[in-house]
């Protein structure tokens, strides 16, 4: 069975490593993450996104997981959508053990909105 759950999101603005909101992640049952999707969005007209990286790190990998993905500038009017950021995997996923995951800007932000989805299988 395939499903999708939000694994955090972030409002940071910062240019080091920080966790993001619901970092450690938990996924319900052992699964695989199968796909990781990057929703990037401005809270208001003067929000500023440019790039951003995004650091997965769970034990049983080996090594850390890290995606990028980038805004559109400033979101002043007519702002141009932005599209969402696809990223394939195949990574096992323990119920019992968390995933750490962090975000850095490339550039100083100013009221972003980051959202990151997994979509997992398992057999449940």
């Amino acid at each position: 069975m395939l499903w999708s759950d939000q694994m955090g999101i972030s409002n940071l603005t910062g240019t080091t490593y920080a966790d993001v909101t619901g970092s450690k992640y938990f996924c319900p049952v052992n699964a695989r993450l199968r796909e990781i999707t990057v929703v990037i969005a401005g809270d208001a007209a003067t929000s500023l996104i440019e790039g951003v990286d995004i650091r997965f790190n769970s034990p049983q990998w080996g090594r850390d997981l890290v995606v990028s993905a980038s805004g559109a500038g400033i979101r002043t009017a007519p702002a141009v959508g932005i599209q969402s950021f696809k990223f394939q995997c195949d990574l096992p996923v323990s119920a019992s053990i968390g995933i750490q995951i962090q975000l850095r800007n490339n550039v100083t932000s100013v009221t972003p909105h980051i959202s990151i989805i997994g979509t997992f299988e398992s057999a449940q």
